[in-house]
């Protein structure tokens, strides 16, 4: 599965990626950031995809002007309706102070909200960790009741708050992107038919946000209208 706008790519994880993002994860400048800081071994990162591989998660490798550059997931998700938890970590400190961050995020919460009506979002910043906090409250999250004093906070995005904060953030970013990557597509591949994360994804959908469906010999992309 590909899912692009922006500019960005967003790749489903596979085996293939798992020595790079087990690099990238145990740097000292991406392991400071998370509550688990214990150094992953080559067995304990397959040990991990292998437990995460399926339909309640997904992970995507964030492809940026032809390089990887760090990783975003949907977990723990429950489909009827729609919830999940949502992560990212870049591990190119060159792109931390530009765009590409909010917006590998905005397509994983506009597939969620906009196409796929989900009901919320919730995802964990650690409290000592300002710039995240500040991050995700400008996306919508707010922090959730009785998690002030608690390491690894929880933030909540409802569906009411998505239309009235973050999809005018889509907005605003769509108006600064190049007109060829201004619109939101999947491309299913055979394995994703097989695993059935594309019915899902498409049963899901709100059908009236489709605006093309394009079947290849090597699977199907689907192109959305833009949030009006």
């Amino acid at each position: 599965m590909k899912i692009s706008k922006y500019g960005i790519t967003l790749s489903r994880l596979e085996e293939k990626d798992l020595e790079l993002l087990r690099e990238k994860r145990n740097a000292v400048h991406i392991q400071r950031y998370m509550e688990y800081r214990d150094y992953i071994t080559p067995e304990k990162q397959v040990e991990w995809f292998h437990r995460v591989n399926n339909n309640k998660n997904l992970y995507f490798i964030i492809n940026y002007d032809g390089k990887a550059r760090g990783l975003i997931n949907s977990k723990n998700i429950e489909w009827n309706p729609l919830r999940s938890e949502a992560g990212l970590f870049i591990w190119d400190q060159n792109l931390w102070n530009t765009q590409i961050p909010a917006f590998s995020t905005l397509i994983l919460l506009e597939i969620a909200f906009f196409v796929d009506k989900a009901e919320y979002s919730l995802c964990q910043v650690l409290s000592d960790n300002p710039k995240a906090q500040k991050f995700n409250k400008q996306l919508g999250y707010e922090l959730l009741p009785d998690q002030e004093n608690i390491y690894n906070q929880y933030y909540k995005l409802t569906r009411d708050r998505f239309f009235r904060k973050t999809a005018k953030i889509i907005k605003a970013a769509e108006t600064v992107s190049e007109e060829k990557d201004k619109t939101l597509s999947i491309f299913f591949s055979q394995p994703d038919f097989n695993s059935g994360i594309a019915e899902l994804l498409i049963n899901n959908a709100n059908k009236e946000t489709i605006a093309e469906r394009l079947k290849s010999s090597n699977g199907e992309t689907i192109t959305f209208k833009n949030i009006s």
